[in-house]
């Protein structure tokens, strides 16, 4: 070959080729361990997000000791896939909602965190999202002497979401967000992730240095898998009970009949014995069948009134020879075929239980493809009425118009038409809605008005079934006058008034009639007496419990209670178009009293019955 021709290349030219050639001979050396590309010294990796993390010999031995430790655990392994089966149906929609990715939800109740290059530490116990101090104040969750909000789920679950979407902001990967929320943030500034990670895909985990992410990698990897085979005992459910302020949990435990114990542990953000005025809802995590009966029993512990309107709704009755052979758990919900929401289903899986199409799945239930089906509520499998059962509902504290309509069997468009509203909107609490004829054009909006709740304590003496559980016992306090029970008024002139007196289960009253009372005694013995010490007053006349009577507390005043209604009562005649509503309106007594005096188990009447109603 004649070489002589490359004599008349342009010395430039010939310069564009050697780089040329150069580029293509020689590989290209990535820095530290990151590429845009799939390592060749990588000898395993592990999918997250949109991010693949590859390990070296040395960080691959590390990880399969991590899986190998979880793996022989067992009994944390089920305490861990226990929690995630009942926690995780709550925070993937607030994930889905904050656009981050699925695979972050293992993140909720994994504490393991990093402070060092060398050191890793558990953190306190209960705390979620392993939310460290410093996250939690950026993100603003209150930690003082009173609570924490790292420790209540839905607090901390919305601190971690603004966390990783700032996080993502500022590194613009998330397996830098997944390092940054795991470890402290000198950790990442001597690593210089925020430099080396950015934009790339591929992350190789070279060193022991990364071992908050290597061991949640392992902890996420162990998790899945066997969650996908586990079956809880029996399925359980977290309720938001917004009703705990200025409670004990004894008493809350007492309103929704659970064990005192569980609930604590469930609420373990509360630092005192009563909940704090604020806007947190005390956790209760109960089985997705108490679901309906749970909600009943926060509102009766809320206010009677308010819950006894519609407390036999929905009626809900198991019926397995609904199913279809694809598994589900199938009722009668008020009278219409209708299946329950397990763990992990959606309208796709229920309707394919049902063996029906999804979309008549959401047609029946008046969903869009984007609703979340909610554990333990019982769906429709068929239309819903057009026409209530019941006359009216009183619109309670949070409810909106699709929980009503499901609760009734009620199409949502029935409930617009009879009440003239236009548009599907939040109702205020106390709103009566007209469930069966329209309201008239001039008829005036009615609400029940919301009064005060009642005491805890009044509803654990009328409830036969407290009288007979050990398990919600108080604690012994010294005894307590309350202000408007048992201390008379005093008046500028001396006159005999007699006011009711609301017993404690735990003392005996003794008759006090005398026109002044010198002292106060109170014996601790086996029976307590209440005195009032207080000069120159009048004095209440008390009710004399006869100390041969051995009837438990609880039935002497429901059967006093039975007295005093069959003596203090008027007989009404309903009238034509007449509701119980409108009874109680013109009487000015509460639909529960009308309730409880006649034993009425719902609020339809017709012309001509009779109602018994207290004297005012």
């Amino acid at each position: 070959m004649d070489l002589r021709a490359f004599k008349k290349l342009d010395t430039t030219y010939s310069a564009y080729i050697y780089v040329f050639l150069i580029a293509i001979l020689v590989p290209s050396v990535s820095s530290f361990g990151t590429s845009m590309h799939p390592i060749k010294k990588a000898t395993s990796e592990v999918r997250f997000a949109d991010v693949v993390f590859q390990f070296n010999d040395a960080t691959k031995q590390i990880f399969e000791q991590e899986v190998a430790i979880l793996e022989r655990s067992e009994e944390a392994k089920q305490q861990n896939l226990s929690y995630l089966s009942t926690y995780l149906p709550e925070v993937e929609p607030l994930l889905r909602d904050a656009a981050i990715p699925d695979d972050y939800k293992y993140l909720v109740i994994y504490n393991k965190y990093q402070k060092s290059i060398s050191r890793s530490s558990l953190l306190e116990l209960g705390v979620f999202w392993c939310m460290d101090e410093l996250k939690a104040t950026d993100v603003n969750l209150t930690m003082n002497k009173y609570i924490d909000e790292r420790k209540h789920l839905y607090a901390a679950s919305e601190g971690a979401m603004v966390c990783l979407r700032r996080n993502q902001v500022l590194y613009n990967n998330w397996g830098s967000t997944l390092f940054a929320h795991l470890a402290d943030r000198s950790v990442l500034d001597v690593l210089e992730v925020r430099k080396r990670w950015n934009e790339n895909k591929y992350i190789l985990l070279d060193s022991p240095a990364y071992a908050s992410v290597i061991q949640f990698l392992a902890y996420k990897k162990v998790m899945e898998q066997n969650l996908q085979s586990y079956k809880p005992v029996e399925q359980m459910i977290v309720y938001k009970y917004p009703y705990g302020a200025n409670k004990a949990f004894n008493i809350i435990a007492a309103d929704l009949r659970v064990e005192p114990t569980e609930l604590i542990k469930t609420n373990e953000w509360l630092k005192v014995s009563i909940v704090p005025n604020i806007d947190l809802p005390v956790l209760v995590v109960v089985p997705a069948l108490r679901y309906y009966d749970i909600r009943q029993l926060a509102e009766l512990s809320r206010k009677v009134e308010n819950s006894q309107i519609d407390l036999g709704f929905p009626i809900l009755v198991e019926d397995a020879k609904l199913a279809k052979g694809n598994g589900g758990i199938f009722y009668r919900i008020n009278t219409k075929k209708g299946i329950q929401a397990d763990l992990c289903d959606n309208f796709v899986t229920l309707a394919y239980q049902a063996k029906i199409k999804p979309k008549k799945f959401l047609k029946f239930n008046e969903m869009d493809n984007k609703d979340i089906t909610k554990v333990g509520r019982v769906y429709y499998l068929e239309q819903k009425n057009k026409k209530g059962q019941v006359d009216v509902h009183v619109v309670r504290e949070g409810e909106s118009i699709w929980d009503i309509s499901q609760m009734y069997a009620l199409k949502t468009k029935s409930i617009l038409k009879y009440n003239r509203l236009k548009t599907v909107q939040r109702l205020p609490a106390g709103r009566v809605l007209n469930l069966r004829q329209k309201k008239g054009k001039k008829d005036p909006i009615e609400y029940i008005e919301i009064e005060d709740a009642k005491s805890p304590t009044d509803y654990i003496l009328t409830d036969p079934i407290f009288s007979e559980r050990s398990t919600f016992e108080q604690e012994e306090r010294e005894p307590l006058v309350e202000k408007e029970k048992f201390v008379p008024k005093v008046i500028p002139k001396p006159e005999v008034k007699t006011e009711q007196v609301v017993q404690s289960p735990k003392y005996k009253i003794e008759d006090t009639s005398k026109s002044k009372i010198e002292k106060s005694v109170v014996e601790e013995a086996e029976e307590k007496v209440f005195y009032v010490k207080e000069e120159n007053l009048t004095v209440a006349e008390l009710p004399i419990v006869a100390e041969s009577n051995n009837k438990p507390f609880t039935q002497q005043l429901q059967e006093s209670a039975e007295e005093e209604s069959e003596v203090d009562y008027v007989m009404h005649k309903v009238k034509k178009g007449e509701t119980l509503y409108r009874i109680s309106v013109n009487y000015k007594v509460s639909l529960a009293e009308l309730y409880k005096l006649n034993k009425l188990s719902t609020n339809v009447v017709e012309a001509g019955d009779e109602i018994r109603v207290k004297r005012r």
